[in-house]
This record gives structure tokens, C-alpha cells and sequence, in this order.
């Protein structure tokens, strides 16, 4: 058996920051965090965050496990929502809870919804928390492992209805930058 550190980490600089800033994508730093889903223009806030796992083959102790991963670059809605009904039916599972990189950005939402009208499972989202980043996928993980832990989601996380009952498995989907997509499944070990 062995074991791995996996994980993402992005550090914002200066420099990367000014040419998000001049491309359109971090045009939020006057928005609170409670307020970015409300504002209804482009940009996000800018964020930056480290996550990092042990995984295994073996689940002696886990709490829950990464079962699928696919990444898709495209700005075709329709090829995203064929990739997402492909994937939901190669792991033959409906998720308890999507958890929803929907960064307050206006452009991306037709992506946020229709992933959500697809999946139609309870929504929770996260940027509110870490703002936009590369590699913002891995804090949804850390959060996934959280929820499935606790087997609750905030209130502040939830969009519309909470779930009702175990949480045992979270679809994660994310989009940067509008052409790089992922789904993740995370379910219980």
C-alpha cells in the first residue's frame, strides 16, 4: 500500500493579480462575500488557498473517498451538459448534494445553471469563501470531506433547499476562466 500527498495551493502575486484585474476576471474587491452572489456583473473576487490530502488505495480511516474525476475545456454548454449526463451515468449515482464553484461572475451562471438543472440536487457554493482560483477545485474537496463529515451544509453555503437526509455522496463542479470545467464525485469511505 502506499500513500500520497495530493493537493492544490495558488498564492495570488501582484503580477497576477494586476492581469486578472485588467482581463475582466477580479473586478469584485468592492463586493463582501455575503454580497457576491447578489451582484450581478462580471468578475469575481480574487482569492488564493492551499488543500492537501493523504490518499490511498486502502480506506483504513477514511472518511470519504475521490471516486471520478473529469475535466472538459470548452465554451459549448451543450458539450458540458452531454459530459456531466456521461459521467452521472457511468457512476450510475444521482449526488445527495452539488457543491457549486459559482464564483458571482454573471458570464458563467448559464454554465451554474445548467449544471444545477441537470444534476437537480441540492446546491451549496463555496467561492463566497476562498474567492476565484486555479486550483479552487481542491478547497471544494476539503469542504466535500467537511460535509460528508459533519453531514451538514451551512446555511450560508446553501443555495434554495438544503439536503434532507445522509449526505453520503457530493458532485463538486467548477469552472475557470468559462472553458475549464470539472466534475469530482467524493462520496463516503
Amino acid at each position: 500500500d502506499h500513500a500520497y500527498l495530493l493537493g492544490g495551493v495558488d498564492e495570488i502575486s501582484s503580477y497576477n493579480y494586476n492581469v486578472d484585474f485588467l482581463d475582466g476576471w477580479n473586478k469584485k474587491e468592492e463586493v463582501s462575500s455575503s454580497e457576491l452572489y447578489k451582484s450581478k456583473t462580471s468578475g469575481s473576487i480574487a482569492g488564493e488557498g492551499a488543500a492537501m490530502f493523504v490518499v490511498s488505495s486502502e480506506n483504513k480511516n477514511a472518511v470519504a473517498g475521490i471516486k471520478a474525476v473529469e475535466t472538459i475545456h470548452t465554451r459549448d454548454p451543450e458539450i458540458l451538459k452531454k459530459k456531466l449526463i456521461d459521467f452521472l451515468s457511468e457512476q450510475n449515482i444521482k449526488p445527495d448534494l452539488l457543491l457549486s464553484g459559482e464564483n458571482g461572475d454573471i458570464r458563467f451562471l448559464p454554465f451554474y445553471e445548467l449544471i444545477e438543472s441537470t444534476v437537480n440536487s441540492p446546491v451549496a457554493r463555496f467561492k463566497h469563501l476562498s474567492g476565484e482560483y486555479g486550483t479552487a477545485s481542491a478547497q471544494a474537496v476539503w469542504m466535500s470531506i467537511h460535509l460528508l463529515k459533519n453531514n451538514s451544509v451551512p446555511e450560508h453555503m446553501t443555495k434554495g433547499k438544503a439536503p434532507s437526509g445522509k449526505i453520503s455522496s457530493i458532485l463538486i463542479y467548477n469552472n475557470y476562466k468559462e472553458t475549464q470545467h470539472s466534475f469530482m464525485l467524493i462520496s463516503r469511505a
